[in-house]
């Protein structure tokens, strides 16, 4: 889940009909990120977080 959160893909199709595709990994240490992981871990049984 943390790979596709931190993946950005790219679709580019030029108009002689050739496609690109770029991949991008962005860093896991943002403070969005962060924040929203410990979000959805407090949401998960048995993390201690939030709660059995």
């Amino acid at each position: 889940m943390v790979f596709l959160l931190r993946t950005h893909i790219r679709i580019r199709r030029y108009p002689g009909g050739r496609w690109e595709f770029q991949i991008e990994h962005k860093p896991g240490d943002t403070k969005l990120l962060t924040d929203l992981l410990r979000r959805i871990q407090a949401l998960l049984p048995g993390t201690g977080a939030g709660g059995d």
